[in-house]
Parts: C-alpha cells; structure tokens; sequence
C-alpha cells in the first residue's frame, strides 16, 4: 500500500512532523490557491493504517473573516502529494483513528459526523483520562458512510453521536445499519433533548457544558437505532468486475514477511509429519527464531516478532527444558507461550472444536492487545490435542474451527497449526482442510548421523502447498545434535548458503548502483525481490536506512563472506 512512512509515536516527533506535513502540503498549488483567498490551515487529520502508517489527508481549511470552510483530501504517491483519495481495496476506505481503535479493542468506540468533531472528544476523553477506553471515530462527512470500512469495529459497543439535522440522523442511521451486520452493541445519542442549535453537534455540546466531566457525556440521552431487517443485497457481479490496470493500482498492501519467502503476515500454515520425528523441536525453533528476527535454519526472518505458542500436549518440564537448550543464554522476550499442564491443573483446557472455547481464545487475544503484548504470530501444537470429539475425517466436521482459523487470519494473525501424518505420509483426516492453507510443510524422517546416533530429531523439511515465490532451498535436511559443550545444536545439510540479500549487499559493496533498479538489472532479478531483500537488510542493521551504502556491520559481515579484492587490483 502507497503510505506516507513517518514515525509518529511521541508527542515531540508528532509535533514535528506535523509541521513537516503541512510545510509541503501549503506548497501545494491547489492549496496555494485557496491561502492566496484568505483561508487558514485549521487542522489536518490523519487516515492512517492498523499500524499507524499514513495512507491519506484531511486538510481542513478555513477563512477567518467569512467564516467558511473547506475540507480537502490528499495523498502522497512516495513522491508528491496528489490532491484527492487514492483508490482502496472495494472503494472502501480506513475509519478515522483506525490504528488506537485496533489497539484498543474493548474501547467504547463514539461515531459522530466529521473528523473535527471525532478530534475534539478525543481530546475531551484525554484530558478526562479515559482516552484509549473511550475513542472517538469517523467516516467523515455525512455522505461517507457507505464508503468505509467498518469491520474493525465487529462486536463493539458503540455510541453514535448525530448532527442535529436530518443528514445528521441519516447519516447515524446508514451507520446503525452498517455495525448491525457486524454485531455491533449500538446507542445512540438523543440530540433533540441536548438544546443543540440547528446542525450542531458534538462540538456545540462540548462548548456549552465546558465544565462536563465523563458521567454527563456518559450518561446522555439515548435511543435505540432505527435499523432495517439485514436481507441479501442483489448487486449485480458487472457492479465489481476489474480491469487489470485497476487491480494494480489499488492500495494493497505489500507482502509482509514473517519467514522469507513462505511465512507471510496474516496467513494459514500446517506443519505436519508422522510420530516422533520432532515435530514440536521444529516448531519452538520456528517461535524462538521468529520472536529473536534471527534466521531460522537458512531461511530469513526480516525482523523480530510477538509470538503466541499455544502447547496441547507437552509437560511443562519438557517444554522449559526445549526452550532453555534451544534459546541458551538468548531467551526471546517476545514468546508467550500458554502450557496445556498450566490450564489442567487448574481445571481448565482447550477444544478447537468447541466454540466456548474458541470464544475463549478470541477474548484471551483480545486480553493481550489490551496489554501491548498482541502477537503476530499464533503457533497451535498441535490438531490431535486440541479437537476432542472432532471426526478427522469428516469434512464437515471441522467447519466451526476452519471458520474460526480463517476469521483469525482476516485479523491479520499469521496461524500455524501443528498435526500429524496419517499412514500414508500425508496429512491425517479430511484434505478440506488443507484447501485454506497458505503454505504447508511436511517433516520426513532422516538417517540420523554416525556422529550423533542418539539423536531427538533428524527430518527433511518439505513444501507440500505453497502460494507465493518458492523457498531457496526449497528442501532441506536438518539434524538436532548435542555439540562437544553440551549443548543442543540445529546442523543443515548445505549451511554454507548464505541468505539472498548476502548478495545484493555484496552488489551495493562492489558496483555502487545508484538505485534499485540497477541492483535488479545486475542479478536479474524482480524488483520487488530486491526491495524486499534491502527492507531485511536494513532491518538487520546492515544497510544504511536512507541510502545504498553498507553500514560498518554490513561491511564486516559481507567481507567475511566475500572478502574484497579491490585492495589488491
């Protein structure tokens, strides 16, 4: 997705990008024009992404001598900032506040009639407090309902503000109608009593009860929504047909790797293989590599990220001796695991195929947002343990957990399920549930080596499914040893490979390319190859963040590899 990358986390670094903001945005023609005319920059109110990355402008302008308004759209194309909304994935675009409102997910979330008025509760709610617990939202003008995505606020409780007008109540009824279909706990706000001027809305009311503390915001009027019976829409498929061109120039956002190239955020992943081979080994390596950004045996992991280790099975003395001789003196601070032992000793466990339990999960998901300790990543060790009284082989059997993984994976989560192989090698039960995976990967037994016959765990790693580039190597035969320290230790067949942006790095070191483009045209390779390779590389504190030049790491690192002969030439 086209976003305007800024860090914006802290009061100061907000500030000062604001100022950058609107420094360009006032050299804008369209908005040269309109300050020639007399107006003033009033505000300027941010869409951004979940993650808090700008995708497009508000610029609310107003002219302090005729008192009129205008309110502006603009976005920036990583080059210059366009006037007007950039296209969204079905004409849909964020709501307001989108990344506190994920962040926070049992907020009570307020919907009122333009961002101006979503700004000041906000700031109301701040000053009271009990901002985070009370956020304020918009789609924007009173047009705009039927023009957003409103999903992220699927079984919230919601209070819905109206402008005290009649496009102010149809705009909080289309809104009403919307989060209806997303089981929404809806109230609204009854204006006619709060002596509101003609059009005036929550910023009058704010204004004239100056003094107001939460409980009269809280405890205001309400009724309860005019919402229509939900009934099949029957809209015509031409109504969403796509032109090529189209498709690539919707705001998508970019593949975000979590294990390069076959772990993806937000995906389904099964990693399956008979009894005994060392399946959880693999896996905890899996959640120690990804929660450290280390690589995991020779396939990159571009950054280091949260993971939630959910065990059905494993001792919690067998799960804390892997985990120690496996991390050594580097225990990832950013694995939460849930021990299956923990929730029986104290009476309780886990049914995937039990949907009080599943909604146990999705509460305890929640529970960790609200904690700042959300993870990316999901790991389930493993299907067998965790799905009593499922027919694993009945295909309709498993729909309420394969709904439940897939209502995950739209909520950004990147999934891995753990299972078993039935006798012939394949996954155990029926194959529908292989048809939603991203990617699947089987363990094979291995000839243990001569050096260390008593071995836990020896396997080829294979690619069974796999919906995106090929993995480099696409097999690979991994060994857990004992090493002379005693320690335990992962040896792979081929480890003198060295990861892909090794190379590229060795390019930018030897050839000086002066852009992307160049380092593409020299490897052959695509260009969103080596910009995703570069994105890792910088991550990792090897490439400088605003040019192509290696830092002092990445040249000690790549001369190690490819030592440089231009001293001898």
């Amino acid at each position: 997705m086209s976003v305007y990358m800024l860090e914006h986390k802290t009061s100061s670094s907000s500030t000062s990008i604001h100022q950058k903001i609107q420094l360009e945005i006032e050299q804008h023609p369209v908005c040269q024009n309109l300050l020639n005319e007399g107006y003033k920059v009033e505000a300027i109110h941010r869409y951004t992404d979940k993650d808090g990355n700008i995708i497009f402008l508000k610029i609310r302008l107003k002219n302090p001598d005729t008192k009129e308004k205008r309110i502006r759209p603009l976005y920036h194309n990583n080059s210059l900032w366009i006037w007007g909304e950039p296209k969204f994935f079905n004409d849909l675009k964020p709501i307001y506040n989108l990344s506190i409102v994920s962040s926070n997910p049992k907020a009570k979330i307020w919907i009122c009639e333009g961002e101006w008025a979503a700004d000041q509760l906000n700031k109301f709610f701040q000053r009271l407090k009990v901002y985070k617990l009370n956020i304020a939202t918009t789609s924007g003008a009173s047009t705009s309902a039927n023009k957003a995505d409103w999903s992220p606020l699927v079984g919230r409780e919601i209070v819905l503000w109206p402008d005290n007008d009649l496009a102010g109540y149809s705009y909080a009824k289309d809104v009403a109608n919307i989060l209806a279909t997303l089981n929404c706990n809806i109230q609204v706000i009854d204006v006619a009593k709060l002596n509101l001027p003609k059009a005036g809305d929550a910023v009058d009311w704010l204004v004239q009860k100056a003094d107001a503390c939460f409980d009269d915001i809280n405890n205001l009027p309400t009724i309860n929504p005019e919402v229509e019976p939900s009934k099949k829409e029957n809209k015509p498929l031409i109504n969403f047909l796509m032109s090529a061109d189209e498709l690539v120039e919707l705001n998508l956002p970019e593949l975000d790797y979590v294990v390069y190239p076959f772990i993806t955020v937000q995906s389904l992943i099964m990693i399956f293989a008979k009894r005994d081979i060392g399946k959880t080994w693999f896996t905890l390596e899996l959640a120690i590599s990804i929660s450290l950004g280390k690589s995991f045996f020779l396939w990159d992991v571009p950054k280091a990220r949260r993971v939630l280790f959910i065990d059905g099975e494993m001792p919690l003395a067998s799960l804390q001796y892997r985990i120690k001789n496996l991390c050594r003196d580097e225990c990832p601070q950013l694995l939460d695991i849930l021990p299956s032992e923990h929730l029986w000793r104290n009476g309780l466990s886990l049914n995937l195929n039990d949907e009080f339990d599943l909604q146990k999960i999705d509460d305890f998901l929640d529970d960790l947002k609200s904690s700042n300790r959300a993870p990316e990543i999901i790991i389930i060790d493993n299907l067998s343990s965790m799905t009593a009284g499922l027919d694993e082989n009945g295909n309709s059997d498993m729909d309420t957990m394969l709904h439940w993984l897939l209502k995950l994976r739209s909520q950004g989560y990147a999934v891995v399920v753990i299972h078993h192989a039935g006798k012939n090698g394949d996954q155990r039960g029926g194959s529908r549930r292989e048809d939603f995976l991203d990617t699947s990967i089987k363990l094979i037994e291995a000839e243990k080596s001569i050096r260390n016959p008593e071995a836990g765990a020896a396997f080829n790693i294979e690619f069974v499914k796999l919906r995106g580039i090929r993995p480099a190597p696409d097999s690979l035969k991994v060994e857990l040893i004992q090493n002379e320290k005693g320690y335990l230790e992962w040896l792979s067949e081929g480890s003198e490979v060295f990861p892909a942006y090794y190379e590229t790095l060795r390019i930018i070191r030897d050839c000086k390319p002066k852009s992307q483009a160049e380092i593409s045209k020299i490897l052959k390779i695509s260009a969103s190859a080596v910009s995703q390779q570069l994105k890792t590389a910088k991550n990792k504190g090897l490439l400088e963040k605003d040019n192509l030049s290696l830092t002092k790491e990445g040249k000690v690192k790549i001369d190690k590899y490819y030592p440089d002969l231009s001293q001898f030439l």
